[in-house]
């Protein structure tokens, strides 16, 4: 849930409370500052990336021989349907789960598939290379293999024998952990199983509207898997861009709105038509990007546009988000998400100044552990704040305006780090 964020000059109200349904500032109160975001979301909240453990930039994708058909995921996925609304997706009633069939149901369970099993693959790679390997641990493969084994229900019927392949192994590696014996692992067997299923899984999605050529052979060394194409929308006022499948994963949203000097504003919607996070809030000519679709639950199925003048949408995965690896200082205008993986270690600190903002400037920083608010002022300031341990991505909102800039500088507590 959203976090209630009082302005600063506001008599104190008591710890946790939140004004009710049609609650309204007394009359004799300060106006708050401009631009001042009275909701915040809950840092408490545990992002989509964070649990997932995704690693977006530098390094971190998908692995293994069973991942190469994730690449055709987003062909034709995400196209606008205007005018036109959502199809409810109908569940099957009955006890038992039943194999994948439609090709809708065909692609959601080659994406479940891929994605339950990447952990496990990652840890069969590093087991294969090295036993001793103090990184592979049975947990995880333990974990891989019961939801390949739920996977397996809904497998269409040919493709069983080839998950239950990758189950055993996984099983297998994981008694030789837990028991420390000795066991011959089949793992030309585990590379054929895998290669089927990538193969399956890839002519799956080549029906489905993919654009991307399959891996002729399966990879032998972790690689980083092909971006999704960016998917861009235009238009002009106010417009509902409805998306064929909703989103179920966390995407950069880069806006460019020009025209009129209007409030202008996007609110992602999920299948239900409850309204989620709003993403764009400005007036006038604006240029930001933030991320849609951060926290589970959220299944972004469309995007509400209001305001006036001419509008650019362009979604991105994650792993387009712009990287800085702290040297120097970073600038930027107006709303952003960079990349610092690896950048910041324990204790470490950044100087962050804004200048020519006038309204509420936030930094969010994401991480494997959640979303913490580092900064929270209003208009222009400097300051020296502490950067949460393994903070992955900054969310920087500023209110909006083109001439907006912001400076980030890292600052190490220890000397001889960079």
């Amino acid at each position: 849930m959203p976090k209630y964020n009082p302005p600063p000059n506001w008599p104190s109200r008591p710890p946790g409370w939140t004004p009710p349904d049609g609650w309204k500032a007394p009359a004799n109160w300060p106006p708050p500052p401009d631009g001042w975001k009275f909701w915040l979301p809950d840092e408490k909240q545990d992002p989509w990336f964070g649990r997932k453990k995704l690693l977006i930039g530098l390094g971190g994708g998908l692995v293994g021989v069973m991942l190469i058909g994730i690449i055709a995921s987003a062909g034709g996925d995400l196209a606008p349907v205007t005018g036109a609304s959502a199809s409810p997706t109908t569940s099957s009633a009955a006890t038992e789960p039943t194999p994948a069939t439609t090709e809708v149901e065909l692609v959601e369970w080659c994406t479940d598939v891929i994605a339950d099993a990447k952990p496990g693959v990652d840890a069969v790679l590093k087991f294969s290379k090295d036993p001793e390997d103090k990184g592979v641990n049975a947990s995880e493969l333990r974990e891989s293999a019961q939801k390949l084994t739920v996977d397996k229900q809904t497998a269409p019927p040919f493709l069983r024998p080839a998950v239950w392949d990758q189950i055993d192994t996984l099983n297998e590696i994981a008694e030789v952990l837990e028991t420390g014996q000795n066991k011959a692992i089949n793992y030309e067997h585990f590379k054929t199983s895998g290669a089927l299923l990538a193969d399956e899984c890839t002519k799956i999605y080549d029906r489905n509207g993919a654009t991307e050529e399959p891996t002729e052979e399966p990879a032998e060394e972790p690689t980083q898997a092909p971006q999704p194409k960016p998917l861009t929308y235009s238009g002009s006022g106010d417009e509902v861009v409805k998306f064929k499948k909703a989103l179920k994963e966390p995407m950069l949203i880069t806006t460019t709105w020009t025209g009129r000097s209007d409030n202008n504003t996007i609110y992602a919607y999920d299948a239900d038509g409850d309204e989620g996070e709003l993403l764009v809030n400005t007036i006038g000519s604006y240029r930001g990007t933030n991320i849609v679709n951060l926290y589970d639950g959220d299944n972004v199925k469309a995007l509400k546009i209001e305001g006036s003048g001419s509008w650019v949408i362009t979604l991105k995965p994650l792993a387009d988000a712009k990287a800085w690896d702290g040297s120097g200082t970073y600038k930027g205008k107006s709303d952003d998400v960079i990349n610092v993986e690896d950048v910041f270690d324990g204790l470490d600190s950044m100087r962050f100044k804004s200048t020519n903002a006038d309204g509420n400037v936030t930094v969010y920083g994401l991480g494997d552990n959640g979303e913490d608010l580092i900064v929270n002022e209003i208009g222009n300031f400097s300051g020296k704040y502490l950067m949460p341990k393994g903070t992955v991505l900054l969310r920087i909102s500023s209110d909006g305006r083109l001439g907006d800039e912001e400076g980030l500088v890292r600052e190490s507590q220890f000397p001889g780090r960079r």
